[in-house]
């Protein structure tokens, strides 16, 4: 249980997660996320035969005291609860209900809210989560195309899911242009300028985290 929004974004394997105070219970598949908020308590587990990969993004940050000095001032969970026996006998009947009542959000990428950024060069968006603390967002850029330049008030991180991505950076102290291919990470400290270009002939995806303030 930590004083933070958090997200978790899973790349391969199964995540099953749950509440165990509430006995909510979520499966998340690759491609899929899990959003949550302060105070919530969440065991995680991976429910496949292959190795699970997650992308966890977290804001306030731990340097903050938000995750384990956090955790150490509240009192032990000591009955865990993995399922929710108020909605049997009423399933599907009651999946509004359920819905409304969850404190998890499990994050498809349907669910995503679409947005088409930049004047010079519009890039497609979907934003995952948006909060006063975090937001998390899948971006695809085409072949042959490139972003408009970013600057953003809080910290930036980012993982490639597939093709590969150049970033552009000019303030930046030496180095100013970056190759990176699928699998591969990238930090962008608050402020910084920077500018995404694909000039393969694929298409290049990414998820990104902004906190704590995102603004296109």
């Amino acid at each position: 249980i930590f004083a933070a929004d958090e997200v978790l974004y899973v790349l391969s394997g199964v995540l099953v997660i749950s509440n165990p105070q509430t006995g909510e219970v979520h499966r998340v598949e690759p491609g899929e996320a899990v959003f949550f908020r302060k105070n919530t308590w969440h065991h995680a587990f991976n429910y496949s035969h292959e190795p699970l990969m997650v992308l966890e993004y977290f804001s306030p940050p731990p340097s903050q005291g938000t995750s384990g000095a956090y955790a150490q001032t509240k009192p032990n969970l000591t009955e865990p609860r993995y399922g929710q026996e108020v909605w049997m006998g009423q399933w599907p009947m009651a999946r509004e209900a359920h819905r409304a009542a969850c404190t998890m959000t499990l994050l498809k990428p349907s669910d995503a809210l679409w947005r088409l950024e930049g004047k010079e060069q519009q890039t497609l968006v979907g934003i995952l989560a948006a909060t006063e603390h975090l937001t998390v967002g899948v971006i695809e850029i085409l072949a042959g195309e490139k972003t408009d330049v970013q600057v953003h008030d809080g910290d930036k991180s980012l993982y490639v899911k597939s093709g590969t991505l150049h970033v552009h950076a000019p303030e930046a102290e030496g180095q100013s242009w970056f190759e990176l291919n699928a699998k591969d990470g990238f930090y962008l400290p608050a402020g910084s300028p920077h500018q995404f270009y694909n000039i393969s002939g694929d298409s290049v995806e990414f998820v990104f985290g902004v906190a704590p303030n995102y603004t296109p």
